[in-house]
């Protein structure tokens, strides 16, 4: 009996460093404030962009209350390098700093009082040390049931976005614009992920 317990507390221990160890791979950053927009380290470049969400025709200018921001799980292709995107705003602009190298996105997701959506929206773009990279415009239009739910994405030229206060600051830093080449519609299912009882559950839409 001892000799169980034992091996179940050792496999519990690695089970717990284990996943300790893949949480820990995984860098968060967030948007930087207007203010704080500085090139400070020459290995790092930034990325910005405007996001513009509807859920069931509405945004945040005609009553959206959820969501409120959404998250971006990254991968640098080279050094498989592992990051969350936390905080993006679901209408507005932003700019964020990463370290040079060729990202693709591997899944987006929004909080919810039942738990939390996710899909994936593939994209891919390169960051270059002290240059900026635009994502451009993305609108998104999201349907959500009670489990099931659906989200399509439109790409367009960010230009007319020169007048936010993010770009004349980077605009007025000199700092050199890199766009990728503009994303081509797409839509993907919505699966709700929520815990009850200590149990994570995934139920995937039609």
């Amino acid at each position: 009996m001892k000799a169980k317990l034992l091996k179940r507390s050792i496999l519990v221990a690695a089970l717990l460093l284990s996943v300790s160890t893949i949480a820990g791979c995984t860098s968060v950053v967030v948007p930087l404030s207007p203010e704080v927009i500085a090139m400070t380290d020459d290995d790092d470049g930034l990325l910005f962009g405007h996001i513009h969400l509807t859920q069931d025709g509405k945004d945040r200018s005609t009553g959206l209350r959820w969501p409120i921001d959404m998250k971006w799980s990254i991968e640098e292709k080279t050094h498989k390098r592992k990051l969350l995107i936390a905080h993006l705003p679901v209408d507005g602009p932003f700019v964020v700093k990463l370290p040079a190298g060729s990202y693709r996105i591997t899944g987006i997701s929004f909080d919810s009082t039942r738990g939390v959506w996710h899909t994936l929206l593939p994209a891919r773009f390169d960051i270059q040390p002290g240059a900026c990279t635009s994502l451009g415009i993305w609108k998104l239009q999201m349907r959500t049931r009670f489990f099931a739910g659906w989200i399509t994405r439109e790409v367009f030229n960010g230009q007319e976005l020169a007048q936010d206060d993010p770009w004349k600051i980077l605009a007025a830093r000199g700092c050199p614009v890199l766009a990728p080449p503009l994303e081509s519609p797409v839509g993907n299912s919505l699966r709700l992920s929520f815990h009850t009882r200590g149990t994570d559950f995934s139920i995937l839409s039609d």
